[in-house]
């Protein structure tokens, strides 16, 4: 058995996966925490996984699959600081950032394609046929956690998991199997031991104390998974991102070390658009031209209303007086009352005083309650 398992090992780094292990299908360690953290109300926006199939599939993942016996989790590390942070640092005041992974193509279809080349690999070596199921960050499976359950790494305290060898950078999925392959150890070491940088460095303070994040406060969730408006005091917080945030990796100690990234070629993952947006003329785009950039990766997961919302946010943040013309004509015109909220407020943000009276004139013939409120607040009269 132990020979199997090591040439399925063999065949996922062959196949470009960066690194894999191996559990039983039990609870994992940190469902219990999860729990409370649904509980506490911190998913907040993420209601998906306060639902009772999400529950009972963590609470217990054998559920499944039909006789389970193994999970193989599987990760691919897809870039490392250095070129992150290369990045970031040429990001001009006028430009929009996407978080790291949004410059990819869609992950989830490239970790189920490689899996079932991984499944074909398994049938062609043992007999009978395997049943299999696998999953991502979009099914009910706790795949971090099964990482670190199979001693791949850890849990950081942006909640987040880490490997050793190629720091949080990475993608993660699990293999449900029919089969019992021998589990590996799990490594008790805590690689965050005593650093706080995460925490210190989230600008929302999303970060909690026990691994944990506020959802409805994280720049990533507010960007990606916010439906409507943005909570006014969030906004400047936010910054220039537009999609996702990397800050709490960035700062990480532990993303110092210099990832092999070798394998990305292997997989066959490679950014195919780049983190910089020109938001001057995103802030233009048709639905099809936005369509036709990001269909491919991770943005296309919002309408293109609520990434016109998101660039609002990074102009307003700005300070650019340049947007004014092009703010104040889609105030008056968009159909949308997000749109023209979220424009209202970056007008006011760039200028308060320039804008006072194109808020003012707008607020005459404005006629959507959360608009007019928003309006309200920003030239200080009472609701």
């Amino acid at each position: 058995m132990d020979l199997l398992k090591e040439k399925i090992k063999a065949e996922a780094l062959r196949l470009g996966f960066s690194f894999i292990g191996f559990s039983k299908p039990q609870q994992t360690p940190h469902f219990h925490q999860f729990d409370t953290w649904i509980k506490e109300g911190n998913h907040n926006g993420l209601d998906y996984l306060g639902k009772k199939y999400v529950l009972d599939a963590r609470y217990q993942p054998a559920i499944l699959l039909e006789n389970v016996k193994t999970v193989i989790t599987l990760g691919i590390a897809f870039c490392n600081l250095e070129e992150v942070q290369e990045t970031v640092q040429q990001v001009k005041m006028e430009q929009g950032l996407l978080a790291s992974y949004a410059c990819l193509p869609d992950y989830h279809h490239l970790l189920k394609e490689k899996s079932k080349e991984l499944i074909t690999f398994i049938n062609g070596i043992q007999s009978p046929s395997i049943k299999s199921k696998f999953f991502v960050d979009s099914g009910p499976v706790m795949e971090k956690d099964f990482a670190y359950l199979s001693g791949l790494g850890w849990i950081g305290k942006n909640s987040l998991f880490i490997s050793p060898a190629f720091g949080s950078f990475c993608l993660l999925g699990c293999l449900f199997v029919d089969f019992e392959l021998q589990p590996d150890n799990r490594d008790e070491t805590d690689l965050c031991e005593n650093c706080e940088a995460c925490i210190q460095a989230c600008p929302t303070g999303a970060i909690n104390n026990n691994r944990t994040i506020k959802a409805s406060r994280c720049i990533s969730f507010l960007t990606t998974n916010t439906k409507g408006v943005i909570p006014f005091e969030l906004r400047q917080k936010i910054g220039n991102k537009v999609f996702g945030c990397d800050i709490c990796q960035i700062v990480c100690p532990l993303n110092s070390i210099e990832s092999n990234t070798v394998n990305q070629k292997k997989f066959g993952i490679k950014t195919i658009i780049v983190n910089r947006i020109d938001l001057l003329s995103e802030l233009f785009f048709s639905e099809k031209e936005y369509i036709a950039k990001y269909s491919r990766t991770p943005v296309a997961k919002l309408s293109h209303e609520l990434f016109l919302r998101n660039l609002l946010i990074a102009i307003g943040n700005s300070g650019s007086i340049k947007f004014f013309d092009p703010l104040r004509n889609l105030l008056n015109n968009h159909p949308s009352p997000i749109i023209r909220a979220t424009t209202a407020w970056a007008l006011a943000t760039i200028d308060s005083e320039l804008s006072k009276d194109i808020l003012l004139n707008t607020l005459k013939q404005e006629t959507g309650v959360e608009v007019r409120n928003e309006i309200k607040k920003l030239i200080g009269l009472s609701r």
